[in-house]
């Protein structure tokens, strides 16, 4: 497994319509984390089945695992 130090880009997405996302794009396997904001919660595959609230420590945690599973 790769090492998670170095920096490492998370994105706020101000979309306009009034939705928000905090995302991270893991470019090397697309093992991404997007994240709904609303109402002062993050929420983890909005608007899918598997719809989850979780908190900001859980999105660094899969967002640092999404970074150590990379392999190149």
């Amino acid at each position: 497994m790769a090492s998670t130090t170095g920096k490492h880009k998370i994105e706020l997405n101000i979309v306009g319509d009034g939705r928000e996302f905090l995302n991270f794009w893991d470019w090397a396997h697309g093992n991404d984390v997007v994240c709904e904001i609303r109402d002062n919660s993050l929420i983890l595959n909005a608007g899918e089945p598997e719809e989850k609230i979780i908190t900001f420590e859980e999105f660094l945690i899969l967002v640092k695992a999404s970074v150590a599973s990379r392999t190149i």
